[in-house]
């Protein structure tokens, strides 16, 4: 019986504890990751980068970022730029595939802005980008590795990071990837290829909801209630 009465108390502490770690945790699940996944074909491939890439090669771009992330231009409702935002990123052009693995990157949206009315970009530098070389070529600083907007302004209805009204029949874009060439000039030594945009969807990453855990929280009382019994 004291063997018995020294487990329940026990199952008590471990029921407890769990109910209160996860209770409290639905407090703090606010961030919502959300993946970008965006197709197009390549339009324009320089001579140096043909044989690994050829025109009408599909383009598959997919990154995620996280919603809750902080806007440098807090005070500026049509201007926003997120600072390493992006959490993970993968480009798949053919049989090529590059990641971007450190995390660095610039996202730079305008909404009905004097300038630039509706804009979105995404900027990368050299460090982030890892890849095969092409031709001898290796991938370089991604200034615009997607850009696209629209002029009359109805792209976006706010700076968010996250577009909730975005719909992509009001754009037009584009997408890139920017290779280093040694062999060219000091004018000019970086090439280019880039491709159009025929898809464009976004959607939260499944994670577990507040909801989900308050349930199990409440599981974990009852539990507690039953072992009172």
């Amino acid at each position: 019986m004291i063997f018995i009465a020294l487990l329940k108390n026990k199952l008590k502490f471990l029921f407890i504890c769990s109910a209160i770690l996860i209770c409290n945790t639905t407090v703090y699940v606010e961030a919502t990751p959300v993946k970008f996944i965006i197709e197009g074909y390549l339009d324009y491939v320089p001579t140096e980068l043909s044989g690994t890439f050829s025109t009408r090669d599909l383009y598959h771009l997919e990154y995620t970022v996280e919603s809750t992330s902080v806007d440098w231009y807090p005070d500026d409702p049509g201007k926003a730029s997120y600072v390493d935002a992006i959490t993970s990123l993968t480009i798949t052009i053919g049989d090529y595939y590059s990641a971007a693995g450190t995390g660095e990157s610039l996202i730079t949206l305008y909404d009905n802005h004097s300038a630039y009315a509706d804009w979105y970009r995404i900027s990368l530098p050299a460090e982030s980008m890892t890849g095969d070389d092409v031709n001898g070529c290796y991938l370089y600083r991604q200034s615009a590795l997607l850009s696209f907007g629209d002029a009359g302004g109805n792209a976006f209805s706010d700076d968010g990071i996250i577009p909730d009204t975005l719909d992509y029949s009001n754009f037009s874009g584009y997408m890139g990837l920017t290779f280093y060439d040694p062999s060219m000039s000091d004018m000019i030594w970086y090439i280019s290829i880039s491709a159009n945009i025929s898809s464009f969807e976004y959607y939260p990453v499944p994670v577990p909801s507040a909801l989900l855990l308050l349930s199990s929280g409440l599981l974990c009382l009852f539990g507690i209630s039953r072992i009172k019994k």
